[in-house]
């Protein structure tokens, strides 16, 4: 019998998986999207406690896979090639009618694969892009092979992807929806948001600089003060002394409060990452650093092939917010480039006024949950 409207079969599992925050965080609006489609559906993989709360029927720990690095990754191959056996057994028994991977790409990639030969079936869905347009171009091969739709969260990558033969639907960034808007002309507190990272390697090589930075502007700036945004406090536990003790003297900010911190600070100081784009659309100043080990770094500067590493100024071509990476990413560089924004409101001015025209160049007419479950669910009928 023809169906007659857009549908999902129930009786098949969904297979979804994410291997980071961020990803969990989409993970869970595409869950949503699709229960809103299909009530009945079940979903199995890997995420974090967003996507748990979707009902996620968790197979294995996202922190299984959520390495980042070109070296760092060496350790965790034995563990990630296991949970990769470990899935595709599942697959082979279970026959999803759908694999849905987020971020993670490496990991994604070789699970797309291995989804071809153990579910025949399945239809393969990536969300978020691989960024072929920044570096390792080679990817989109498998991309095009092992895949049967990408559903990309920057407009510009649907062009990029469809030269490459790669079917690519926009569906925003979910920061649009979950991320408050900014208030034109709302004091700012004076206030130094310090954003050093998600994983212990990374808090433990960006923090020392941030707060020696912080120690640098204080003694200019008295009245200013700080607080620390981490996803977890126990992360402050994973620090060398003496830079926990260190550490343990600024205020937390709480994860519930973090967006209404971050959009009433003066300034933020953040790593390279999804936080950019989410200041960037808070309108907050902020000033991007990256710092990796040394094997790592000098092998990725040969292979970026983009002029920035901070998404809004990627997006928007543009250098917007001031960027320090490894040997740069010293207190002396980042107190020279954050002084400016602190006491001159021309200078933050200018990074606001850029701001805007990122949130209008991403803005979607609907939610990414809604238009991310519509693609899908039109590959399943």
């Amino acid at each position: 019998m023809r169906r007659t409207c857009l549908s999902m079969p129930n009786n098949l599992p969904v297979l979804i998986t994410a291997g980071e925050i961020s990803g969990d965080r989409l993970g869970a609006e595409v869950m949503r999207g699709l229960k809103q489609k299909n009530a009945s559906l079940k979903f199995f993989g890997v995420g974090g406690p967003l996507m748990q709360k979707e009902g996620l029927i968790e197979l294995f720990p996202m922190e299984d896979i959520n390495v980042m690095g070109l070296v760092e990754v060496i350790p965790a191959i034995p563990c990630i090639l296991r949970r990769l056996r470990e899935l595709k057994l599942w697959m082979r028994t279970y026959q999803p009618q759908a694999v849905i991977t987020v971020d993670a790409q490496d990991f994604s990639a070789r699970l797309r694969k291995a989804a071809r030969k153990a579910a025949p079936q399945a239809k393969l869905v990536q969300v978020s892009s691989p960024t072929i347009w920044a570096w390792r171009a080679g990817r989109a091969k498998a991309l095009k092979r092992d895949t049967d739709a990408v559903l990309t969260l920057f407009p510009f990558e649907v062009e990029v992807l469809a030269k490459h033969g790669i079917l690519a639907t926009y569906i925003g960034h979910p920061a649009l929806g979950y991320l408050p808007a900014p208030q034109a002309g709302a004091p700012k507190t004076f206030q130094l948001a310090l954003m050093p990272g998600s994983r212990a390697s990374e808090v433990a090589r960006h923090l020392p600089a941030m707060l020696g930075t912080l120690t640098r502007l204080q003694k200019l700036l008295p009245s200013l003060t700080a607080t620390l945004i981490l996803p977890s406090k126990t992360l402050l536990d994973t620090l060398p002394e003496p830079l926990r003790t260190h550490a343990a003297t600024l205020p937390l900010t709480p994860p519930a409060e973090r967006f209404e911190t971050l959009q009433n600070a003066a300034l933020a100081l953040a790593k390279s990452g999804t936080n950019n784009l989410e200041l960037a659309l808070l309108g907050t100043p902020a000033i991007v650093g990256y710092k990796t080990s040394w094997i790592t770094y000098n092998i990725a500067k040969y292979l970026i092939k983009t002029k920035y590493i901070s998404l809004p100024n990627i997006i928007l071509n543009k250098l917007i917010y001031p960027e320090f990476i490894q040997n740069a990413f010293t207190e002396q560089n980042l107190t020279r480039a954050a002084y400016p924004l602190l006491t001159d409101s021309k200078a933050a001015g200018r990074q606001t006024e850029s701001l805007k025209h990122l949130r209008q160049i991403m803005e979607t007419e609907s939610p990414p949950s809604h238009l991310a479950a519509t693609a899908i669910t039109a590959l399943l009928t």
